[in-house]
């Protein structure tokens, strides 16, 4: 072998050397991305639904009439993000043992019944507890309506305080 074709196999086997360590040095990292979405159950009133309604600004001038069915008292926006979807609660400050709600009179103590829709679900007691899907980005858009009876009623302001609440399942 000459010098000549000696020098050309150590360059060959330096390259084939140095191509090794490259190929040998390569290296990989691994990061891994997390971030958390907390569950959310929100509800509110819808613009222009007032959170107070006098009964008279819809067309119930006097409540021994009663309403002749169900009326809209608000449109609400609910929304939820959990798979399974939430659940809507509706109490009254004055329900009755039974959980009846009820309209109470100012001086006269005197209860006035009714009964609540939400969309077309009837929640005929108090804390009655309904269970909804998962609502879109956009949220649930619903009616919350109110039924009167009628009947010989006291002259007085009859009101009730009535709070909804939505819960994540």
């Amino acid at each position: 072998m000459n010098m000549k074709t000696a020098k050309l196999i150590n360059g060959i086997c330096l390259l084939l050397l140095a191509g090794a360590a490259l190929v040998g040095a390569a290296t990989t990292a691994t990061i891994m991305i997390s971030g958390t979405v907390p569950p959310r159950a929100a509800i509110e009133f819808e613009t222009g639904s007032l959170a107070s309604k006098d009964l008279a600004t819809l067309g119930v001038a006097n409540l021994s009439h009663g309403t002749s069915g169900y009326i809209e008292l608000a449109k609400l926006t609910e929304w939820s993000n959990t798979s399974n979807g939430y659940t809507m609660a509706i109490t009254s400050a004055h329900a009755d043992g039974a959980g009846n709600y009820q309209l109470k009179g100012g001086a006269s103590g005197e209860y006035i019944p009714y009964q609540l829709k939400h969309d077309t679900d009837a929640f005929v007691q108090n804390s009655t507890t309904k269970s909804y899907a998962k609502t879109s980005g956009t949220g649930r858009v619903t009616t919350l309506m109110v039924n009167i009876n009628a009947g010989n009623y006291s002259a007085d302001t009859y009101t009730d305080t009535v709070i909804l609440t939505v819960s994540a399942h």
